[in-house]
């Protein structure tokens, strides 16, 4: 496919590259109260498979679509996403580096040809990425087109982007975006579930525990008031 342009705006000189939808919903936000009128492009090859993809790109364009945003689509290249990353794939922060160079050597080298003063970046949302390597690789990418970087960090922002998608009922992943990540967040879910499993049954044995303490102990009360109780009334017969 070709980029693909499906809102059309005057202001056409700051290209924003942005993952999905609801990570791009405060950088909007705060791009437009600062009077700034943000492109999205959507260029994003690492994410797989198809269907994933193409179901983040319609919630984003969608979105895009209903509140006025010029939303672009790049051509997606699974294939040339993982020859770049081909003995990565076991190799986190390198990867994650070599998808963020992709995809932002697309975005800036599109911005350059379509006349874009600068590009920016929503990836900084995300606690789970690296936001001192978006910020070398998005200006790396920027100064090979000769363009300006517009960077910044918008992880505070995550809970209120998290808390404004779920109340828009936008389609929220539970992975960042290739198959690789999507292995890795399985493997985090199930050991996150292990870990609650093995807490609560931690919880379930130390509650047994002082409840057959608690038992013992109502025992021994009982034991103890029979013996006086015997006490007293062999006294009493005296």
């Amino acid at each position: 496919m070709s980029p693909t342009k499906t809102q059309s705006n005057e202001n056409t000189s700051f290209l924003l590259h942005a993952c999905c939808g609801p990570c791009s919903l405060e950088p909007i936000r705060i791009l437009r109260d600062r009077g700034i009128e943000p492109v999205v492009f959507y260029s994003n090859s690492n994410i797989a498979p198809l269907e994933e993809y193409e179901r983040r790109r319609d919630t984003i364009r969608d979105w895009c679509k209903m509140h006025d945003v010029s939303f672009i689509e790049d051509d997606y290249s699974p294939c040339e996403w993982k020859e770049a990353t081909k003995g990565l794939l076991a190799q986190k922060p390198n990867r994650c580096r070599e998808c963020y160079r992709i995809r932002f050597e697309r975005a800036a080298k599109f911005a350059k040809q379509n006349g874009f003063r600068g590009l920016g970046t929503t990836l900084t949302i995300s606690p789970y990425q690296y936001t001192l390597t978006i910020k070398e690789e998005l200006k790396k990418a920027c100064e090979k087109e000769d363009i300006d970087c517009f960077f910044k960090d918008y992880s505070t922002h995550y809970r209120a982007a998290q808390k404004r998608a779920k109340e828009e009922g936008l389609y929220r992943q539970n992975y960042c975006g290739c198959l690789p990540s999507k292995a890795e967040a399985e493997a985090e879910k199930k050991r996150t579930k292990a870990i609650k499993a093995k807490r609560q049954q931690e919880r379930e044995e130390k509650l047994q525990k002082q409840r057959e303490e608690k038992a013992d102990y109502a025992k021994k009360r009982a034991k103890q008031r029979e013996i006086l109780k015997k006490m007293r009334e062999e006294r009493d017969a005296h």
